[in-house]
């Protein structure tokens, strides 16, 4: 009897077990159910999230690299600096510190980016590669007597690899926009991802631009040359050498051709006004005398009345 009873309790636990265990696997079926049709719902929204994913995962690349190489030795990185040089020298002839100035370039490998001339002086600014920049500066007294000379140095190092690290994780989200335009499946989608692509592309357009000015500042340094003739003393000849006769002589000629003119002028029409006015005089009041007939009538006809 007690046997049975105890079968009967068994067979009853395991019965209940099992339901409970239907009922979970139902409510579980019931969640992934509802899940996949979420998601499936929500795809196009999860594609457009996409693009907010791609910007933290190129920012959070933007700031580790800026981290590395913040904590990074420097001496692992090559150093960026920008060299400018200005020299001021006093010289003898203009014209053969032009001639020389222009060997002197070609020989350290660089090139006259701007020159100015003037009656007693002249400016240079020349770009000679970095590697040849000093040697080039301790040349420059060959050309004369140097009066002032000055060295300047700027560290870009910093500036360059965070500006190359930027431009990397440009990149890279050009990239990502590139994947998501490829399946983007919607109008709206397909808009929004072309936008902040663009966006991505003119801002990669514009750091590569200043990239490639800096790396240029960098590679060729800058080196500003005045030369300034020696002032020699001046004497009669000095000012007489001076002259421009041929002026002179331009001058004489063009002052007598205009009084030869002003000649003409009053022999064309001063004669003529001459001669036109002498007839009035002669028609009015000489022989012939109208007016001195006129005043005499008048005259005449008051003293009869």
């Amino acid at each position: 009897m007690r046997k049975l009873i105890i079968l009967i309790f068994i067979s009853l636990f395991l019965i209940s077990c099992s339901k409970k265990q239907a009922e979970v696997m139902y409510e579980y079926s019931d969640h992934v159910v509802d899940f996949e049709e979420e998601s499936f719902v929500n795809t196009s929204a999860v594609r457009m999230s996409d693009s907010v994913v791609a910007k933290k995962e190129v920012a959070s690349l933007d700031e580790m690299n800026g981290n590395n190489y913040n904590s990074a030795n420097t001496a692992d990185f090559e150093r960026k600096l920008i060299k400018t040089g200005s020299v001021q020298l006093t010289v003898k002839s203009l014209e053969d510190s032009d001639a020389n100035i222009e060997k002197w370039t070609k020989k350290y490998g660089g090139y006259i980016a701007n020159s100015n001339m003037y009656e007693t002086s002249c400016r240079y600014t020349v770009k000679i590669p970095a590697e040849n920049f000093d040697e080039a500066m301790n040349s420059v007294s060959e050309f004369g007597k140097i009066r002032n000379r000055s060295v300047n140095v700027k560290d870009v190092t910093d500036q360059f690899y965070d500006l190359q690290g930027r431009l990397e994780t440009k990149k890279i989200l050009q990239e990502k926009y590139n994947q998501y335009l490829k399946k983007a499946d919607k109008m709206k989608d397909l808009l929004e991802v072309e936008r902040e692509l663009n966006s991505v592309i003119s801002e990669i357009e514009s750091m590569e631009g200043q990239l490639q000015r800096l790396s240029h500042q960098i590679s060729y340094s800058t080196i500003e040359i005045s030369f300034t003739a020696v002032s020699t003393p001046r004497t009669i000849d000095t000012y007489i050498n001076k002259i421009r006769w041929k002026s002179v002589l331009a001058n004489i000629v063009n002052f007598f051709i205009k009084i030869f003119l002003i000649i003409i002028y009053v022999i064309v029409i001063g004669i003529p006004l001459i001669a036109f006015a002498a007839f009035l005089f002669w028609l009015l009041f000489g022989k012939i005398g109208l007016l001195k007939k006129l005043f005499s009538k008048l005259r005449g006809k008051k003293n009869n009345e």
